[in-house]
């Protein structure tokens, strides 16, 4: 049954017919684009809402160590381009960049590979954003984008910080990935712009249902968010981070939650989101996952 309702833009009012809302658990279709075995390479891409400042990068940063901590080799590549900042937040030089990447033959062994990498923490290797903004044209193509991660292929897990704007880069990141988290804030046009990226999505004949929603910065529990943010984005995988206070002025100064504190709330959501990408191997398989309820106390489920 198609549910109307009405999105508030600042600019125009518009209607949009959403298939997906209110259906019951039971009537969600199969997840079949996704394989649960730990062989499975990951193509992990941490989107942005459109607004500034959801701490999206953050999320992307902490999600990756926490995949390395799991003896999953792992990458983080910063395309968010070109404001990326992870190579600040980590403190690390700009000896590798993107940029170094442009032309770079096929055939590059493993050790080569490394070295156009720097490390992190737990040996997390890292490739950060541009160098300047005028190197910005020469990474902004899908093709790059396809070279490079053919490239990463030898890592478990490639986590990618998206831009937020759908340029020719974030849109075939977003192809090649197997999950998608758009991190936003409870804000309604930042979902409104969630609904409107996914459906640009489809048109690209991309696949929905491996979208996330992560509202980040919950302050309070309500049982009525879930539905809500679900009606507004039309995806059903929703999961809520809590508020932290002073999380920018911890990340300054080189402190983690994910490294440091693993019974922290926080951490303890992107665990779950963490296993639901990646369950481990001894977990039994199957077509239909069942989904944790992810920071349960404000979903309601």
């Amino acid at each position: 049954m198609s549910v109307k309702f009405r999105l508030q833009d600042t600019q125009k009012s518009q209607t949009f017919q959403l298939k997906e809302v209110n259906l019951p658990k039971f009537a969600e279709p199969p997840k079949t684009h996704q394989n649960y075995s730990r062989n499975r390479k990951k193509i992990v891409a941490v989107a942005s809402s459109g607004k500034g400042g959801t701490g999206k990068s953050t999320v992307a940063v902490q999600l990756a160590m926490l995949f390395q901590e799991r003896n999953q080799r792992t990458v983080l590549v910063d395309m968010d381009i070109p404001h990326g900042d992870i190579a600040t937040m980590l403190k690390l030089s700009d000896e590798r960049c993107l940029t170094d990447w442009v032309g770079v033959p096929k055939n590059l062994n493993e050790h080569q590979i490394h070295n156009l990498l720097l490390n992190s923490a737990n040996d997390l290797k890292v490739l950060p954003s541009i160098r300047a903004i005028e190197e910005q044209e020469k990474v902004n193509r899908p093709e790059f984008v396809r070279k490079l991660m053919d490239h990463l292929k030898i890592f478990d897990v490639i986590v990618v910080d998206t831009g937020p704007n759908l340029e020719p880069m974030t849109l075939e990141v977003l192809l090649l990935s197997t999950d998608i988290l758009f991190v936003t804030e409870l804000y309604e046009p930042a979902l409104n712009n969630i609904y409107r990226g996914k459906e640009e999505f489809k048109k690209k004949n991309g696949d929905p249902h491996k979208i996330n929603v992560i509202v980040n910065k919950m302050k309070k529990k309500s049982n009525g968010i879930y539905h809500s943010v679900q009606r507004l984005t039309g995806i059903s995988n929703i999961s809520f981070l809590p508020y932290v206070e002073k999380m920018p002025e911890m990340t300054d100064k080189g402190f983690f939650l994910a490294l440091k504190k693993k019974n922290h709330p926080y951490v303890k959501t992107l665990l779950e989101l963490v296993e639901d990408i990646s369950p481990k191997v001894d977990q039994p398989l199957s077509l239909y996952p069942k989904r944790k309820g992810l920071f349960s106390w404000i979903g309601g489920r």
